[in-house]
């Protein structure tokens, strides 16, 4: 599949939640390099090459136990229901096709093109203790990320990690993945949503915690992106510039490039 059909695969995804969570009063949001996207270029930015949404615990929970038969040719995988998922986020996939990642190893499943549905989950109102446990969070998110790398890439473009991931997995090894994914899903959903003042991506780490009053992620509005209305956070701006900076701002021409690498097959 050529980079546009893959993307057009996404944006074909993309419509179909959109219009099964107006349906079903479920909110969602544009996330990382797709929100910038629809707000800098009304569309994809155009040198990025997948799209990511994400959800408050709420919806998020609503959304995985009810998406499953809603359309046939697309497939949801997400940790809460298969313990044995490799990632820490939920995935909605176009079964017409098949994915090869070149950074990871899908684990036995079979996935295709995919979005990545990742969840807003609560945390403490004392900054010190959600560091801590953020911290926690990236350490067991570490260990699972160099137990489904692709050895042999790794082995060929990145020698220095290879010797890293061999030790992890190692030392990692006496504990099933299964037992690590658990107890990452565990610590990120530790605060009660419904009583928390702030937010934040618990289940996607970045360096520090891009927390945000949780307020933010309650109000919502419809935006364009690739000639369709979808849904945007309505303060987009604070949860942006929270993760990003100056989103606004365009990265040196050397940076704009895709970052995500992966070949994609349509299935005979």
């Amino acid at each position: 599949m050529t980079t546009q059909e893959c993307k057009q695969v996404m944006l074909d995804i993309l419509i179909k939640i959109d219009s099964f969570c107006r349906q079903n009063n479920i909110e969602y949001f544009l996330e990382g390099g797709t929100a910038i996207g629809a707000i800098r270029h009304k569309g994809y930015i155009p040198w990025d090459d997948d799209i990511d949404i994400a959800m408050t615990r709420p919806n998020y929970e609503r959304f995985i136990h009810s998406f499953a038969g809603a359309y046939d040719y697309l497939d949801l995988f997400a940790p809460e229901l298969d313990a044995d998922y490799y990632a820490s986020y939920a995935n909605v996939c176009d079964n017409r096709t098949y994915l090869e990642e070149d950074m990871f190893d899908h684990m036995g499943y079979n996935l295709g093109v995919k979005v990545d549905i990742f969840p807003i989950d609560a945390c403490e109102d004392d900054i010190k203790v959600c560091n801590r446990w953020h911290l926690i969070v990236r350490l067991i998110d570490n260990i699972l990320s160099r137990r489904r790398r692709n050895m042999k890439y790794t082995w060929k473009y990145k020698k220095f990690n290879y010797i890293t991931c061999m030790i992890v997995r190692i030392l990692s090894s006496p504990i099933k993945y299964r037992t690590w994914m658990h107890w990452l899903l565990k610590i990120v959903t530790r605060c009660d949503y419904s009583t928390a003042n702030y937010a934040y991506h618990a289940s996607l780490p970045y360096k520090k915690v891009t927390r945000c009053p949780k307020k933010v992620f309650e109000e919502y509005v419809d935006v364009e992106f690739e000639g369709h209305t979808v849904r945007h956070l309505k303060d987009f701006d604070t949860h942006l510039r929270t993760i990003f900076g100056d989103y606004m701002q365009l990265p040196p021409a050397e940076q704009r490039v895709a970052h995500h690498g992966f070949t994609a097959y349509w299935k005979d």
